[in-house]
């Protein structure tokens, strides 16, 4: 989850540490090694930018405003709501309309699609041919995309009930996004560029075991 924030943080790099962003959640840390030294960086940001988030005190908060009940989902929820919330304000932080980044993003993907892990491999097309990037603009969108995933057997939690809790706490979730949204694109700028460089140097990566 988490796909459109990761590849906005990494927005101003190379298309392969963007990809690598893209992908890094589902590579299996034993497949890294695999994969060219650019998009082994943008596989090493993304566990990076996971365990910043993961400790981050608004993204927390956001978790604990979900019902009890997607326990075991709330990191896939929020991550769900924060792209959301990324697409619906992409205003506020480009010139560049979404509709336009979408589809470049999607010839970006398309192009490293041989690269991808398997699995996402086989998703990407029903991600295009859905638009489904593009549907986390607007509320009517998610409940699009929730219901169009959970029929592909993508989306596992009911996470449609979770949009009322978010409803619910518009204002208090917008906020906690927009705390962590700023506070990781700092990160990125500084923390986890100066990891990634340091990396680049050492014979053996360093990989932060983020994978579920």
């Amino acid at each position: 989850m988490g796909f459109l924030l990761n590849t906005y943080l990494f927005l101003s790099e190379s298309k392969d540490i963007m990809v690598g962003s893209f992908i890094g959640s589902n590579v299996k840390p034993a497949k890294v090694d695999n994969y060219g030294s650019e998009i082994r960086k943008g596989i090493l940001a993304n566990h990076l930018v996971t365990k910043f988030k993961r400790s981050h005190s608004f993204y927390l908060a956001s978790q604990k405003r979900l019902s009890p009940k997607f326990s075991k989902y709330t990191e896939d929820v929020v991550d769900l709501l924060y792209d959301h919330l990324l697409a619906s304000t992409w205003k506020e932080r480009s010139g560049y309309p979404f509709l336009d980044f979408v589809q470049n993003l999607y010839q970006d993907l398309l192009e490293f699609h041989s690269v991808f892990p398997y699995k996402m491999n086989r998703l990407l097309p029903f991600i295009i041919s859905n638009n489904l990037f593009g549907l986390l603009e607007t509320m009517n969108g998610v409940h699009k995309y929730i219901k169009l995933m959970a029929k592909r057997d993508t989306l596992k939690g009911n996470f449609e009930y979770a949009l009322t809790d978010f409803l619910e706490s518009y204002v208090e979730f917008r906020k906690d996004f927009t705390i962590v949204l700023k506070d990781l694109t700092e990160f990125v700028q500084t923390g986890c560029k100066n990891i990634l460089e340091e990396n680049s140097q050492v014979k053996t990566p360093r990989i932060i075991r983020t994978y579920k």
